[in-house]
């Protein structure tokens, strides 16, 4: 398996850490308590909004790694600015969850934008 693939499925476990990040918060932290209907939208405290941004964040993103990744196997367009590329992208998405919900600040920006340069080096990657 390519490192780039490698990086995709880990990716996706990220992409479940994330979500049951969320999730696990949001229950715990939900200040109204929690309505099985969903009749009512429900309070969280900081660190579930926090988990909540980071996920929708996570989610606008990984469409264009997941694309970059599909179109590097299909051509078969491999090097050192596609592989490095997908494992910035995941590292940084790593550690971009915890600096978010526990308010990274200026930090947290500066990670997205490594994981921002690690998918504009896997296009340029596969460019050239």
């Amino acid at each position: 398996m390519s490192i780039e693939l490698t990086c995709l499925l880990w990716s996706a476990a990220l992409g479940f850490v994330y979500l049951m990040t969320q999730a696990s918060l949001a229950n715990t932290d939900n200040v109204g308590g929690i309505d099985p209907n969903r009749d009512r939208e429900p309070q969280f405290g900081l660190k579930a909004q926090r988990a909540g941004r980071a996920l929708r964040n996570f989610f606008e993103t990984y469409p264009l790694f997941v694309a970059l990744v599909v179109v590097a196997e299909l051509a078969n367009r491999h090097g050192a600015l596609t592989q490095y590329g997908a494992i910035l992208y995941v590292v940084a998405r790593l550690v971009y969850l915890p600096l978010y919900i526990f308010g990274g600040g200026i930090v947290r920006s500066a990670v997205w934008g490594l994981a921002l340069i690690g998918i504009v080096a896997m296009f340029i990657g596969i460019l050239i």
